[in-house]
């Protein structure tokens, strides 16, 4: 029964389970062998030390005894990464407690030369003498023996710690060593000590942070009664969560999903006050904010709630020289806690959670004599108040409120006023200047921003922009420019300040959305900042909250509701309307029938096509002249090049008459300059295409608001001048070439989205007043030299590929056909393109969009390779596998022939990463007509062991014949590979023979130094 009481009124307290579990403790010591495990570890931190010592003296370290040092002197000289000098001070830090040097703040005295040290071979023997070490000796070896390299950058240390994505070690650490099992079956302990003041058939509702690998997951799990339990099993990212969807696919009662815990979990569709007993084993401390974090977990703890949680309390070097090799470790920014080291004590953490609304904590195991070994770290046990208050720093929400003049701003506050909730009014002009960025800073300074709240920014200046058709045209450009500052300078601000993770950005506009038949579209003013804020929404998933559009036939007061209630309880959806009664969502949705031919274009007639030359204008006029138009008007703010001249002279003499102008639309005298001409000389106009330059890429946080302001008013303003100037003319056609940037966004072309957004509303404002308007969004064209070679690919990485000259032009053949309409006209790979545009935060949008398993390319070759390998003999089969895998991952990679993979060589150790383990995937799902694991490549890191895999759960072997198959492929294949080596290597210039010999070196982990 999950309605009703909740289960956890029925939760024990911590003091009621500490002698419990301090009993436990001391059983669970006298069966471990935790003696030895003592041993083991004064010698990993007598280890640790050498390792240190043998770094310095690879970086250069030659300094005196007496020799005075300063940390920031240091870092520059030695060339250390400045997210590596936490590391390297905490390295400083070891020295001094050796005796070697003397510390005074950050400054530092040499008492002793660096001693003579062979780190390796005290390795060697360590291994040799303790095997039930074998983890964090592997680990430590790898890791601390490439410290100069990875203080200065020139190694990965994730493929230290993590190998190829290999987790082996990492678990074996966390699961096996007799310290961790004794702090996993504490945890257990815990968990089922509480469970038994639970009255049959009571639900209870379980949450796991930071799930990882499942360690903990994997021991607690089997003391839930199915029936009884909701399990959420919860990781920052998929990795995890699809891993553990495999392996705990018996579970049926456990979900998974990713959550950021330093992110409001609202936000991610996870309810507040929802969970009995929340457990985190050695996750919390990796955040930035310890007392954010808490107020996090705080908030999805039901009155009365556990927390569960394992956390390390003092320092260790050998974990410092592993784990502090990635940058997480050293994230931590609430230095007023934690000044130097991302740990905190017992006493610590009880005082910490007390303060953020827990009313009882206690550490276990505590008991004397202790062993060094479990002091290192404690379970800490943790009770949410019961009356359901926690403590007011904790679950404070704040408002700041960018207040209009027309009345929303005064209503919204008088609803939090109702509520009891913090909210701040800001009034342009009042307080602040909006044209000054400086000013955004010290408001956000002055502002109760603290990192245990959260905030949400609501943005409802854009309200008060007056219609566009009582605008002047020099009102209107103060409008743009306005709002479209004030936004920047705002965002622009939370980056600068940090409160990106603390604040949820919220953009609301009113009746600027074409929602239903009968919409007036009165906010058209408002409808660019719908463009930026899917630009912000991909920069700064973390700050993003949505976007609303209110109806105007609503009340304030009404609207106020609405408002709260939309941003109090998210759903996940991010671009949201509403009207009367209704609330309304955007999906991308694929027709669900052809477009049918409405018109024919007069031929006859004269057309105009508009934007600058350097864009679509020239291949449109192209197209248009082979399509037989004759009178065509070109008008550019720039004068053609000669290159373009030249194309213009080339349609010419084909027969066609082409008039260039140049002029600057945006300026309205400008426009009217132009059609009188037009109309001195009677042309009979027919039509307009409006087409588009893409802007430079230019991440919001180096946006300069003079760049901005001239690429927003020469995407907007020209358009809508435009439409005014023809509004009353008969016009057959009226296209704007959008792009996909005001559909799915653009990450780093905030002023493309903007003017994009804002030029396809003028359109539906023409549709709905019975004028001739096509919107083409058009994706990735490889026409006009829109896109450079390098773009094109980075495109195609992501799922988007280049539409094709005559793909382009037969749509917009047909399209030409439709007086009304908007389509997005692109070539997506959505297998590709959607989990990467999903990635970071929950993203609707897509919903509807079916994922193809087929990629693009090779799709009339997919299935083959199953036909061959059923039609080969047993021993040729794991040679054939092996063989395609090779030549995919090639594909993939762009690799040459003289390139090839060895069977075992690891995919990431080829220069594989997250776009191309997605590719690879989507090719290999297609050749084998299969579903693969999202963690592909991390569950099977190289060819060979990929190959064993697809040959038992695609192909039906058995575990022995594919195990024996790919033994005796692997051999035949070093054959192979040595007798196409010796061909090869006769065929090879003297420079591909150098360059193939210092692969094989690299290969070796050795350097070529002749």
């Amino acid at each position: 029964n999950f309605s009703g009481d909740r289960a956890a009124k029925f939760l024990p307290s911590p003091q009621d389970l500490y002698s419990t579990l301090n009993t436990t403790s001391q059983r669970l010591l006298a069966e471990n062998d935790l003696q030895n495990y003592t041993e083991i570890s004064a010698h990993l931190e007598s280890l640790s030390v050498d390792y240190i010592i043998q770094c310095l003296q690879e970086i250069g370290w030659s300094y005196p005894v007496g020799e005075q040092l300063e940390t920031a002197t240091l870092i520059d000289r030695f060339g250390i990464l400045p997210s590596a000098s936490r590391l390297f001070n905490r390295m400083l830090q070891i020295l001094a407690e050796e005796g070697i040097l003397n510390q005074e703040n950050h400054h530092w005295q040499v008492l002793q030369p660096l001693p003579e040290v062979n780190p390796k071979r005290q390795h060697q023997n360590l291994l040799n003498q303790y095997s039930t070490a074998k983890a964090e000796l592997t680990l430590l070896g790898r890791c601390a023996s490439q410290l100069s390299q990875v203080l200065r950058g020139t190694i990965d240390p994730v493929q230290l710690v993590f190998p190829q994505g290999d987790f082996t070690d990492a678990i074996e650490m966390y699961q096996g060593s007799p310290a961790a099992k004794v702090m996993n079956e504490l945890i257990e302990n815990v968990v089922v000590n509480s469970l038994k003041t639970i009255p049959d058939r009571q639900g209870i509702k379980i949450l796991e942070i930071g799930a990882g690998t499942g360690g903990t997951t994997r021991s607690v799990l089997p003391h839930f009664a199915p029936e009884q339990t909701q399990y959420l099993f919860t990781d920052v990212g998929s990795l995890f969560t699809t891993k553990a969807q495999q392996k705990f696919q018996d579970y049926k009662f456990v979900t998974y999903q990713t959550l950021d815990i330093e992110v409001n979990p609202n936000t991610q569709g996870v309810e507040s006050h929802h969970y009995d007993i929340i457990i985190a084993a050695n996750v919390l401390h990796a955040t930035r904010s310890l007392q954010e974090t808490l107020s996090h977990v705080r908030q999805l703890l039901a009155p009365g709630g556990l927390l569960i949680l394992l956390e390390a309390n003092i320092q260790i070097r050998w974990v410092d020289l592993i784990f502090g090799l990635l940058e997480g470790w050293w994230r931590f920014e609430d230095t007023e806690l934690r000044p130097d080291y991302p740990l905190l004590s017992r006493e610590q953490w009880k005082k910490l959670l007390q303060e953020t609304g827990f009313s009882q904590a206690i550490t276990v195991p505590e008991f004397d004599p202790m062993p060094l070994v479990l002091s290192q770290q404690a379970v800490v046990v943790a009770q949410a108040d019961k009356t359901g208050e926690s403590s007011p720093q904790s679950l404070e929400k704040n408002w700041l409120i960018f207040a209009d003049r027309q009345c929303l701003g005064q209503a919204l506050a008088k609803t939090l006023d109702s509520r009891q909730e913090n909210y701040r009014l800001v009034v342009p002009g009042e307080g602040i200047n909006p044209q000054n960025p400086q000013e955004f800073d010290d408001l956000l300074t002055s502002f109760s921003l603290s990192s245990s709240t959260q905030t949400h920014v609501v943005y409802l200046w854009g309200l008060d922009s007056p219609g566009l058709e009582q605008m002047s045209p020099e009102a209107i450009q103060e409008n743009l420019s306005w709002h479209s500052q004030s936004l920047l300078y705002l965002v622009q601000s939370l980056s600068r300040l940090n409160r990106l993770s603390s604040c949820r950005l919220w953009i609301a506009t009113q009746d600027s959305q074409l929602v239903v038949a009968d919409s007036s579209l009165s906010g058209l003013a408002q409808s660019f900042l719908w463009g930026m804020g899917l630009t912000i929404s991909l920069e700064y998933p973390e700050l993003w909250g949505g976007l609303i559009d209110l109806d105007p036939q609503v009340s304030w007061d009404e609207s106020s509701r609405i408002l709260c209630t939309e941003i109090d309880t998210p759903e996940g959806e991010d671009r949201i309307a509403f009207r009367g009664q209704s609330r309304y969502v955007q999906r991308l949705v694929k027709p669900d029938r052809q477009f049918s031919r409405s018109q024919t274009l007069d031929r006859n007639a004269t057309y105009i096509v508009a934007g600058e030359l350097g864009g679509l204008s020239l291949p449109i006029t192209e197209w248009m002249v082979a399509q037989g138009f004759r009178d065509l008007v070109l008008i550019s703010p720039e004068q053609p090049s000669p290159d373009q001249n030249a194309q213009i002279n080339q349609l010419q003499n084909q027969g066609a008459l082409i008039r260039l102008i140049q002029a600057d639309l945006t300026g309205w005298e400008e426009v009217q300059r132009v059609f009188a001409e037009l109309d001195r000389d009677r042309l009979p106009l027919k039509g307009i295409i409006y087409t588009f330059k893409l802007s430079n890429i230019t991440r919001i946080t180096e946006k300069l608001f003079s760049e901005l302001k001239m690429e927003v008013h020469r995407g907007m303003l020209g358009l809508w001048n435009l439409h005014r100037i023809t509004q009353n003319r008969e016009l057959d056609c009226f296209v704007n070439c959008s792009s996909l940037a005001s559909v799915v966004g653009l990450s780093g072309q905030i002023q493309q989205g903007a003017s994009d957004y804002f030029a396809d509303s003028v359109v539906r404002y023409r549709q709905i007043q019975g004028l001739s308007g096509l919107t083409l969004n058009w994706g990735v064209l490889s026409v006009g030299n829109l896109r450079g070679e390098t773009e094109l690919t980075e495109f195609k990485k992501r799922g988007v590929c280049a539409l094709s000259t005559d793909t382009a032009k037969l749509t917009l053949t047909r399209m030409l056909q439709r007086k009304q309409g908007q389509a997005m006209v692109a070539d997506i790979d959505w297998s590709i393109f959607k989990p990467l545009y999903e990635m970071g935060r929950q993203r609707l949008l897509l919903e509807e969009i079916e994922l193809q398993s087929l990629s693009h390319e090779g799709q009339e070759q997919t299935g083959q390779i199953l036909e061959q390998v059923n039609q080969a003999s047993e021993s040729e089969r794991m040679d054939l596998v092996i063989g395609h895998i090779q030549q995919q991952t090639m594909r993939v990679l762009g690799l040459k022939e003289i390139q090839m993979p060895r069977a075992e060589q690891g995919f990431f150790e080829m220069g594989m990463d997250s776009l191309t383990s997605v590719e690879f995937k989507t090719r290999l799902e297609a050749d084998f007509h299969c579903a693969l694991p999202t963690t592909l490549v991390f569950e099977f890191p190289n060819i060979l062991s990929l190959a064993e895999y697809i040959g038992r759960k695609v192909m039906g072997w058995d575990r022995e014949d594919a195990e024996e198959m790919s033994q005796s492929g692997s051999n035949q294949l070093l054959e192979q590979e040595m007798e196409e080596l010796t061909v090869d290597v006769g065929q090879l210039s003297e420079q591909e023979m150098e360059d193939l010999i210092n692969q094989e070196w690299a290969e070796l982990g050795l350097e070529n130094d002749e």
